[in-house]
């Protein structure tokens, strides 16, 4: 589904907030915040950080569609998982992607599909997806509205993913990936600024 792994295409990374801990917070009192940084602030266990999708500048993405990594290596430092979030314009796909770990996902609004190499599963609003790491998966939308999802993984930012061309994902056996032209496929960095095909 989508991530990042090397700058996020602006030149400074986004504000933090950070909200200490202290005593009587718990929500009764306010807690103290500070931010705006405007740099990496590696994360203790005293703090939160705050990323906005306004902070993130977006990957764009095929037909309007688009997508940001909010927590990463780039605006948070330190993690060791990464949350982010896409939005599919109606009529629209990914590259046929698998990632080098596994992803986690949940449907924020709208419906749409999930192309394997074994076949399609239809989501929609409210549904948890878990793909497993290598598995071939491309997203559709074939519906008339916004296909919204939070994505995350366990890497500090976009795992390495491998993509081709989605006319490839017709259904096929399984096994024909093992014969495909290692060539045929690249490694992107998704969080680059130029325009491509479509990543989640």
């Amino acid at each position: 589904m989508n991530g990042i792994a090397g700058g996020l295409g602006g030149s400074s990374p986004p504000s933090r907030q950070s909200i200490a801990g202290s005593e009587g917070y718990g929500g009764v009192d306010n807690p103290p915040v500070s931010g705006g940084s405007r740099g990496v602030v590696p994360p203790d266990q005293h703090s939160v950080a705050v990323i906005t999708l306004a902070d993130v500048p977006p990957v764009e993405l095929a037909g309007g569609s688009w997508s940001r990594v909010l927590v990463a290596e780039q605006t948070v430092g330190g993690n060791v998982s990464a949350l982010g979030y896409s939005v599919f314009k109606p009529g629209t796909s990914t590259a046929d992607l698998s990632h080098s770990v596994e992803e986690l996902a949940y449907i924020v609004s709208g419906s749409g599909v999930i192309r394997l190499e074994t076949g399609d599963v239809p989501v929609t609003a409210g549904q948890a997806l878990y793909v497993p790491a290598r598995l071939w998966h491309t997203v559709l939308n074939p519906g008339a509205e916004d296909l919204v999802m939070v994505f995350s993984f366990p890497s500090s930012g976009y795992p390495p993913t491998e993509r081709r061309d989605p006319a490839s994902t017709e259904r096929r056996d399984p096994a024909s990936t093992e014969r495909r032209d290692p060539a045929s496929t690249e490694r992107r960095d998704p969080a680059s600024t130029e325009r491509r095909e479509p990543a989640r």
